[in-house]
């Protein structure tokens, strides 16, 4: 089973453990990005917000083992484009090491 790595306890995730990684977008970060995106991928349960800065990213989106779907940025680079050919893979989930 593939692994995705966050830092923290995200809302979004709403406590899931494993997700199946259904498609990957690219998408540009920057001061038009609709504010409602940022609160929803930055909220932590602790109520403490992820920094996400201005910059390029592929979009995750997934869908969790109790159908609950949610969606993450991993920075654009020659290593995270390992994700296209992820699409359909279930991933454990895994905090506090990323």
């Amino acid at each position: 089973m593939e692994e995705i790595l966050f830092d923290g306890v995200y809302k979004k995730l709403h406590r899931q453990t494993s997700a199946v990684l259904k498609d990957v977008r690219i998408l540009k970060i920057d001061d038009n990005t609709p504010k409602e995106l940022i609160m929803y991928d930055t909220a932590k349960e602790s109520g403490c917000r992820y920094d996400l800065k201005n910059g390029t990213y592929l979009q995750l989106f997934f869908v969790g083992e109790f159908g609950i779907p949610f969606s993450t940025f991993r920075k654009l680079n020659k290593e995270n484009f390992r994700y296209y050919d992820l699409c359909g893979k279930e991933f454990k989930i895994t905090i506090g090491r990323g």
